[in-house]
């Protein structure tokens, strides 16, 4: 196990949730997350799914999700794997800016120039052009 990766979702958890959860809850929170990011490597769906199971065993409500999963994400080693996984999260699950940023300033060299074509043609329809453009994302 990753203990550095785990130990920073602890820490992010902690800033999100360091009044509404004890310390064990935390650290079972972190642990699945842990596994799906870094074991099973499953799809970024699946963040929100703990984050939410989570938050319901403790009776949280109004955590910012959005936050926690860029955060996480952020983890994530830049590589082949990742990127099919960012680019499957924006373009079939959520419309996050924070995941079409990481897939295309940190691995779009993974990525077919179809799929690049795909994911910023979708991001230029939902987002800001202004926001992009200073991100550095420009269009084709």
């Amino acid at each position: 196990m990753n203990t550095e990766k785990l130990k920073k979702i602890k820490e992010i958890l902690k800033e999100e949730y360091k009044d509404k959860m004890s310390d064990t809850a935390m650290d079972a929170f972190a642990k699945a997350l842990h596994y799906s990011l870094f074991v099973g490597q499953y799809d970024l769906d699946d963040i929100p799914a703990i984050i939410f199971e989570h938050e319901s065993e403790e009776e949280i409500e109004g955590g910012d999700w959005f936050y926690i999963f860029g955060q996480l994400i952020d983890l994530l080693e830049d590589n082949e794997t990742t990127a099919k996984r960012l680019y499957r999260s924006f373009m079939h699950e959520f419309d996050l800016l924070d995941t079409f940023l990481k897939l295309v300033n940190h691995n779009a060299e993974y990525l077919s120039a179809e799929e690049l074509a795909k994911a910023k043609e979708k991001a230029f329809g939902l987002f800001d052009r202004q926001i992009l453009e200073d991100c550095g994302i420009e269009e084709e």
